[in-house]
């Protein structure tokens, strides 16, 4: 499966790995379908390295998860980050 982020940088496409991470994918298309990310800031830009969004406060600190608390990890060996693009969503 694959979401579309519109930015005012341009489009974003995220593959999202249902079956290898469910609680993260079932996390990320919530918040995607309810709009979490509408208007949410690059709050961090390291150029030819990394940009994070996400955090509705623009800090990096805030934002939470569905549930309404950290969930464990899903780190799998066999998912390996794309040479184009690495995303990383942190909630908290």
């Amino acid at each position: 499966m694959s979401v579309t982020l519109h930015t005012s940088l341009g489009d974003l496409k995220i593959e999202v790995f249902c079956e290898a991470v469910p609680r993260a994918a079932e996390n990320f298309l919530a918040l995607c379908a309810s709009n979490y990310f509408d208007g949410c800031i690059f709050h961090r830009n390291i150029k030819t390295f990394i940009v994070q969004t996400g955090d509705p406060l623009g800090t990096g600190k805030g934002g939470q998860s569905i549930w309404g608390a950290p969930f464990e990890d899903e780190i799998r060996s066999t998912l390996k980050a794309s040479r184009l693009l690495l995303l990383i969503i942190l909630l908290f």
